[in-house]
């Protein structure tokens, strides 16, 4: 949630995109068609660092270490649900693309 307010409020400098996500991401932490589940985002997280390691260079076999933006992309995806069906993700599946040497 620091990420996406540090955004939102300009604090941290972000290109159009990543502007126009946060904003999405706040309006539908208001919609009443959305709940939030914070505490199934965070095990997610923790099941990412714990669980997965590097696999090449210097930092082969140390644990995966989210960044910031990495956990707001992990919140959006397993955080929510559908209110009505609370055992219905809002996304089911994504597609992200990230340039080299950037995750």
């Amino acid at each position: 949630m620091e990420y996406a307010e540090s955004i939102r409020d300009g604090s941290k400098i972000a290109c159009i995109e990543v502007k126009q996500a946060v904003e999405r991401w706040f309006e539908m932490l208001e919609d009443e068609r959305y709940e939030f589940n914070e505490r199934t985002a965070n095990f997610v997280c923790t099941i990412i660092e714990k669980t997965f390691c590097h696999v090449k260079g210097t930092i082969r076999g140390k644990p995966y270490l989210l960044s910031d933006w990495q956990k707001f992309i992990v919140y959006n995806l397993a955080g929510l649900y559908l209110a009505d069906n609370p055992t219905e993700r809002r996304y089911k599946e994504t597609l992200i693309f990230v340039p080299r040497k950037n995750s």
